[in-house]
């Protein structure tokens, strides 16, 4: 069982960066969100956390990254756990982790999470989109919620973020720096025609949101 010093640890270091990556994507809760890696982690001390995996995110058959397999609990019927063991995401960086929890969620099953304006809505269109078996799920998010005064987190606006689509135009890829310049490390690459989204500018040079990360926009070109 968690710490109190580690709960809250754990919620001022994952908070801002859930707050942080709902407002890029274009979502109006970060509360729930940040409840959710309290629960499925079990505040940052679960076998999972190692690899960044907050979300309790399995593989599914569209994951090509790495994985781990690890045991877990599963409550096909109401009351009765059941453990088994299961293929999950992995990841290199708690930030990466959060960024992959969105990267997860953006699909037409949780389209609707990204209208919902109360925590507690969005818990529920969780549980109502597949998300968990646990019966109390719902219930045991909105208490973590108000638990921690989670949403504090909520307090901000979406409305001033705007995306342009691009695509690799260079045959050679794009590398993606830490900031916006060559003189910044290279934090990943883009292969060539491969389609991104930019939320922001500066002198050529575009902010990748799900990379974390800038590319000279001199070589893509725009949607």
């Amino acid at each position: 069982m968690a710490t109190k010093q580690q709960i809250n640890d754990f919620i001022s270091t994952i908070g801002p960066l859930v707050q942080k990556y709902a407002k890029l994507r274009g979502y109006r809760i970060a509360s729930t969100v940040i409840a959710q890696a309290c629960l499925e982690s079990a505040y940052g001390t679960c076998a999972l956390s190692k690899y960044y995996n907050y979300f309790g995110m399995k593989c599914g058959g569209c994951w090509k990254g790495p994985s781990v397999n690890v045991a877990t609990k599963e409550e096909y019927q109401p009351g009765v756990l059941t453990n088994i063991r299961d293929n999950f995401r992995a990841y290199d960086s708690m930030e990466s982790g959060v960024a992959g929890y969105y990267d997860f969620i953006n699909w037409s099953n949780y389209a609707n999470l990204k209208v919902v304006n109360t925590y507690q809505m969005y818990a529920q269109c969780l549980k109502q989109d597949g998300w968990a078996t646990d019966s109390q799920y719902v219930a045991k998010l909105c208490k973590i919620v108000e638990d921690y005064n989670l949403t504090r987190f909520d307090d901000f606006n979406i409305e001033n973020i705007s995306y342009k689509k691009y695509v690799v135009s260079h045959e050679k890829g794009l590398n993606v720096r830490k900031g916006p310049g060559t003189d910044y490390p290279v934090i990943s690459c883009l292969k060539y025609e491969e389609g991104f989204e930019v939320s922001k500018i500066s002198n050529g040079w575009g902010y990748i949101p799900i990379r974390d990360g800038w590319c000279c926009l001199e070589y893509a070109k725009e949607k």
